[in-house]
Order: C-alpha cells, then structure tokens, then sequence
C-alpha cells in the first residue's frame, strides 16, 4: 500500500511537470532535421545543407559559420497558427549579403517548404524524430519515493552557498593533439581542471544533496531545487561552449535533470516550470549537435559522446515532459547497439588505441542506463540489440579482469585505463556499470564480483546508484 501510494505520487508529479513544460503552444513544436536543397546554376553545382532546429513556441532558429565572413548564414523559421510556415534570413558572399525567403506548410510531423535563396530555386524539408513508443507519464528506472522509503538516514550535510552560474563553458581538451586522443597532457590537464572548477563545485553540491534528499535529510530536497533554480533563472551553460565545454553540459546536464525529477514533487509551481525549461533548452542544444551527421572515422556525433547525448535528451525529456527529446535518445540509443560488433567491441572506441578499454567501459554507462529508461517506459530492445549490449557487457567485464584482448585487437598495451585522473590502475568505480547492469539483470556471479566494492558513484548518472539501484 505505501509503495502504490508513493507511485501515484510519483506518477503525479511527473504529470504535473508534462502540463507545465510538455504542453507546447503549438502540438507541432519539437526537434526536426531535415536539409535545404538549392538548384544548380550554370556553372555551379547544387547546394544542400544540413538542417537542424528545435521549433519552440512556433519559432526555430538555425545558423552556421562566423557571423561577418564569407558563407556565414541565419534563418529563422516562424509557424503560423493555420500551420503555414515562413523562413527568413540571409547569408554572406564575401561580405555580400544575399536573402533567403521560403514558405510551406507543415503536415504530419514534417515541414516543407519552397522559395528563393539567393538566385537559386530552393526546398526545406524537415521531420521530427520518429516516435520511440514512450507514453507520458514518463518514468526514471526507478521510483525515487520508494528508495526514499527504504534508504537508511544519513548525516546531514549542510546546504552550500550559492555557487555562481556559469553561463559559457570555455575548455580545451586534455588530451595531447592529433594521434588517438589517448595521451593524456599534464598542462593541459591542469588547465582542463581549473576551468571546470566552477562547474565540478556545482555538480558536486547538487549530487550530494540529491543523494541527502533520498535519504530524507531535511531540508536536502528544497537544497536541491534552490541550486538548480538559480542557474535555471540565468540561463547557466545556454551561453558559448566550446566543443569540450558541450562534452561537459552534456554529462553535468543529466545529473541536474535526474536530481530535479527526484525532487520536482517538492517545488513550487514557479521552480519546477523554470528548472523544466532550461533542461529542455539544454536538451535542444544537445541534440541539435548529435542530430547532425557523422564525420567518417572518430567522431564524436558516432561514439561514446552520442551515447552519453542520447541519455542527457532522454533524461531531459523525462524532466520537461518533452516527447521529441525522449524520442531522439531512445532511437539513438538504438542504432547504438548497432555499434556492438560480434565479439562485443565497439570499432569507434577501439580507435582510442592505449585507453580502448577506458572508452568502452565509459561507453557502457549510458547504454546500460537508456536499456533501463526503455523498460521503464515500456519501449521494446529488439532482441538483436539486447544481444549486443549483452555481448557488450561480458567485453567489458572480461576486459577489467583480462585486458588483453584490448591489447591484441588495438595493439597497444591498455593505459590510464582509470581516466581523467592520470592513474594506470583499474579503480573501484570502472565497476559502477554492474550496478547498472544487475538491475537490468541478476546475475549472481557478477554480484559476488561487485559486491565487495560497493557502494558505487557517478555524479553524472545522479549519484550514488548503490543507494537507487541494488536490489534489496
């Protein structure tokens, strides 16, 4: 009876947070992608162009290359309240600027449209993700009244100060230029840390009171959602990132989008529809850098950083009630499985060369989280991928124990296999994943394996999964 109560109650929250967020002014706003396709002129081929926009409130903006130079373009997308759809804005021909301007329609979940772009006889056609079979009230793994209910108390920590919202996110790699992106570098490395140092104190302080919070500390919960509120209110990590400042809001996004949905059923109307909306904003930007096609060889729109972006969407849909967010990383947490060869490697991992072994144990955190989203929201795993992810699983177990198969097939022997923080040896917490993985499916020899080196943490998937996962 206490548990059916405390899924209702759950069930009740996330229903409230889908009416505030997940109620668009228009059923048609969304996540599409699509391309821009231009005529040939005498003399001049064809143009197609990528395209990939999140429509919201009826607007959609797109834009590439460097404002003021030479092929730099913007549009801008409008929907109109009988479904017709205009696209404006301009792009630069050495400093030239030449007009765009398209109307259409949008029917079915696709957007068309035709017009001029420049000289050129130009169609826009755009679609949203296809839908993944999630119905709302969308759901965690799990019920996080029940954990409370069952968590033993813990001492209270005291809330933090306020940390400062960190609107841009500017880092550099740490990893030395060109080769395997596997050789770590010590100046960089220092410089890596000190940039993340606001972002890491704020990942932490929410992280920990999160894991208060499911241990009923008082006050923990209202922790929680005053620090996401105040970097929802300024708009924290929607300013300019570079490309491993979008690494990092993805994976700190998806810690703050699970310890909101623990905590949501604690807000007040203002917090819970401020927090949503900035998860979906951050969603958006997630997906719109994934959504776009591959480059051949390691990219990271193919390997384990699309991985980690289909759990940040999926878990920012959960938050904001959004189905197109939730739809995207499911479906691509689909064609992820596909990347499981018959041995159970993962080629685009392999190419990490010495730190081969690292990237496939990191690669299988989000996998394994994403199976758990879809048999929560009863999403069906084609048995083909659940044979991969399987296969995937006994690779990387085997690996921790034996990594010389990763030697043989890389031909490197596997180095600071423990990460970021520069040791060779195989740590406790490379074995989180098997928390993951038991509630998944038991499997008594790999609980014997794990058992010993519990409890386990990831800030990024929330916390402490000992607490939220072990069977009990």
């Amino acid at each position: 009876m206490i548990r059916e109560r405390a899924a209702r109650r759950a069930a009740a929250a996330l229903c409230a947070a889908a009416a505030l967020v997940g109620a668009p002014a228009d059923a048609a706003d969304g996540l599409y992608a699509g391309a821009l396709d231009c005529q040939a002129l005498p003399g001049s081929a064809a143009v197609r162009m990528d395209i990939v926009a999140a429509l919201r409130d009826g607007r959609a903006t797109w834009a590439s290359g460097s404002p003021g130079t030479d092929g730099y373009n913007e549009s801008a997308l409008a929907l109109a309240a009988d479904g017709t759809v205009t696209v404006t804005g301009h792009y630069l021909v050495g400093s030239e600027r030449k007009p765009l301007a398209l109307a259409g329609r949008i029917d079915d979940r696709r957007i068309v449209a035709s017009g001029r772009r420049g000289p050129r006889d130009c169609r826009l056609s755009l679609a949203r993700p296809g839908p993944s079979g999630a119905q709302p009230p969308y759901r965690l793994p799990y019920d996080p009244a029940a954990v409370r209910a069952a968590a033993a108390p813990a001492k209270p920590r005291p809330c933090p100060a306020p940390i400062a919202p960190l609107r841009d996110v500017i880092v550099e790699p740490f990893y030395r230029a060109g080769g395997h992106y596997s050789e770590v570098d010590p100046e960089r490395m220092a410089s890596y840390r000190r940039a993340l140092e606001p972002l890491r104190a704020y990942e932490s302080a929410v992280s920990t009171q999160a894991d208060q919070a499911m241990r009923r500390v008082p006050g923990a919960a209202a922790c929680v959602l005053a620090l996401l509120d105040t970097w929802a209110e300024a708009e924290a990590l929607l300013g300019t990132v570079t490309s491993q400042g979008g690494y990092e809001r993805k994976w700190s996004s998806i810690a703050f989008a699970l310890a909101f949905i623990e905590n949501r059923d604690a807000a007040t109307p203002a917090q819970a529809l401020r927090i949503a909306r900035w998860l979906r904003a951050i969603g958006d930007r997630v997906a719109q850098y994934y959504m776009r096609p591959p480059r051949p060889g390691l990219s990271d729109k193919a390997n384990n950083h699309a991985y980690w972006a289909a759990l940040a969407t999926s878990v920012a849909g959960i938050a904001a009630g959004d189905r197109d967010l939730l739809d995207w990383g499911l479906t691509r947490f689909a064609a992820a499985l596909g990347d499981v060869d018959a041995d159970g490697f993962l080629e685009r991992e392999l190419m990490r060369g010495s730190k081969a072994l690292h990237y496939h144990r990191f690669s299988i955190e989000p996998l394994l989280f994403l199976a758990l989203v879809a048999r929560a929201n009863a999403v069906a795993v084609a048995p083909d991928g659940q044979a991969a992810l399987d296969r995937l699983i006994a690779r990387v177990r085997a690996g921790l124990d034996d990594p010389a198969p990763f030697q043989a097939r890389t031909g490197q022997a596997q180095d600071f296999v423990g990460g970021q923080d520069g040791t060779r040896a195989i740590g406790r917490n490379d074995w989180s994943w098997a928390e993951l993985a038991l509630a998944l499916r038991p499997d008594a020899a790999l609980e014997a394996r794990v058992a010993p080196q519990r409890p386990f943490a990831v800030r990024w998937l929330g916390g402490d999964l000992t607490l939220r996962y072990a069977r009990r």
